[in-house]
């Protein structure tokens, strides 16, 4: 007898699950008199959020001629249900279906995907339509609109900057000490803004960028922001990192020097 659960059944039936796409997004609510109607925006503030802690529990696999512009077919063999195809694109920079076809893809772990639930509904909230779609008040009105002009005063120039900034690139392979104090200390106070952290997996040779939310540039001993820190406390936007780097993984962290006068 042929098996009669199929992936069009699979698509109606995974609408009602947990981990379906739509509740990692940012929603839009519209009311009226006797109905509300829900939207969702395309963006994934959960996976932004939590790509890295995504990409260091994933695996890397051969893709066949099965999955080429299917990634429905790819998501519902590896997790038992087409409606993380999405996610698959997602976390493998590929903006529509039409250019899933590479030779291999990333692929998270479903008990990582299951947890950022936990997330999705502090992440994602609901805005109201009506709220955003108000019109201004008479103060932003005014704001908005007033012909009077503010004079500016003219910058003050304290120096003149004709030297271009130095660019540095740095590679920790971290020692007890490092993974025990969840930092590391660069040898120059970076621009903060310039900063770049990749990690290499342990299980392979490829770089791992690192979101901003998973680390924090902070003072060191020396009270002076030189001092890169994965500490879960130190970083109240993201997960850190305590649980995810392990003795001699390699970091590697690029960024301007800041001119000291």
């Amino acid at each position: 007898m042929a098996n009669p659960y199929t992936i069009d059944l699979d698509s109606i039936r995974g609408a009602k699950l947990i981990v379906d796409i739509d509740n990692f997004k940012t929603k839009y609510v519209q009311k009226s008199d006797f109905t509300k109607v829900f939207f969702v925006s395309p963006s994934l503030p959960t996976f932004d959020r939590f790509r890295y802690v995504l990409l260091k529990n994933s695996v890397k696999k051969q893709m066949t001629p099965r999955y080429q512009f299917r990634p429905d077919y790819l998501s519902y063999d590896e997790y038992g249900t087409v409606i993380l195809w999405p996610l698959l694109l997602y976390i493998n920079d590929i903006p529509s279906i039409e250019e899933f076809d590479i030779p291999e893809a990333i692929i998270p772990d479903f008990a990582t995907i299951n947890e950022l639930t936990n997330y999705g509904e502090a992440l994602s909230p609901i805005e109201d339509v009506d709220v955003l779609n108000a019109p201004p008040s008479k103060t932003k009105l005014e704001q908005l609109y007033s012909t009077k002009m503010v004079p500016k005063p003219d910058p003050v120039i304290t120096a003149e900057v004709t030297d271009m900034p130095s660019f540095v690139r740095q590679i920790f392979a971290l020692d007890s000490t490092q993974l025990y104090n969840r930092y590391i200390d660069l040898a120059y106070e970076p621009i903060k803004e310039s900063v770049t952290l990749k990690v290499v997996k342990t299980t392979s040779d490829v770089f791992i960028p690192v979101y901003t939310v998973h680390y924090a540039i902070i003072k060191d001993s020396s009270n002076i922001y030189k001092r890169v820190s994965w500490a879960a406390t130190d970083c109240p936007n993201g997960s850190g990192m305590e649980s995810d780097l392990v003795l001699s993984e390699i970091i590697e962290v690029q960024y301007a020097k800041k001119e000291t006068s």
